[in-house]
């Protein structure tokens, strides 16, 4: 019977995305984000119920999203999604409309902007029409890793003209223990979330930094007395991602 529902979600996107007329919008002020202060238009969505409305606003957004099924006695322990609740997920398009929507979060392992359907199913957004995202008041884009060439959804923690810090979630399935003898599975596989910190010096491409002292000195140098002296007055931490924001803020006002 799932099948044959999940079949019938298919074919209506497939009409959906044939027929598609844009949703009745309304002009939006300007945006608190700093990094694109266009207007857009604004869509309402108030939670992915199973209906032909939601069904556009999911194309509108992108017609190559997808719906995982979710199960719950999976061997694969804990989970790819990074935040612990569910937020507000806000989602700004290339084509100027905003579409809010309920139970949004960010899956790691998938690099991919989801909402939960009920317990057992999640709608993984496609990506190539998203300008950028909110969860609630957190700022996500898609930026280019300068040493793979390849771009993936970043947190911004600290946005400025000079300088962008930043935080990428990569998930990863650690596999369980084998007993030797027997060759069965002794643990089950398990999610773990790696975080890695960048800095973006245009607010696209990003270059990875470690959380210490010569690295962070080193790509604000020409400011390099200054931001050591307000981190000796302010005793702040070069390992403490709070106080490095707090150091990249200053070292944008200078």
């Amino acid at each position: 019977m799932r099948k044959v529902v999940f079949i019938a979600i298919n074919f209506i996107f497939f009409i959906s995305n044939a027929q598609i007329n844009q949703p009745n919008v309304g002009a939006v002020g300007e945006s608190s984000l700093t990094l694109n202060p266009e207007t857009y238009s604004h869509a309402m969505w108030q939670g992915p119920q199973i209906n032909n409305n939601d069904h556009l606003a999911y194309a509108a957004v992108n017609s190559k999203g997808q719906w995982m099924y979710v199960n719950k006695e999976e061997l694969v322990k804990g989970t790819p999604l990074v935040l612990e609740n569910n937020r507000e997920l806000t989602i700004y398009t290339k084509d100027k409309k905003v579409y809010k929507i309920e139970n949004g979060n960010y899956n790691s392992n998938e690099d991919k902007l989801v909402t939960e359907y009920k317990k057992d199913s999640i709608y993984m957004f496609g990506d190539s029409n998203i300008n950028y995202a909110k969860l609630d008041n957190i700022l996500l884009k898609k930026m280019n890793n300068i040493e793979t060439n390849k771009s993936r959804f970043h947190f911004l923690l600290s946005q400025g003209e000079k300088i962008t810090f930043t935080k990428s979630y990569q998930g990863e399935i650690l596999k369980g223990s084998v007993n030797v003898l027997t060759k069965l599975k002794e643990t089950n596989d398990r999610y773990y979330i790696k975080e890695d910190y960048f800095y973006s010096k245009d607010n696209y491409n990003v270059q990875e930094i470690k959380l210490k002292k010569k690295q962070i000195l080193d790509i604000m140098s020409d400011f390099k007395k200054e931001i050591v002296s307000y981190v000796k007055k302010n005793n702040l931490s070069y390992k403490e991602e709070k106080d490095v924001i707090k150091i990249m803020k200053y070292y944008n006002s200078l």
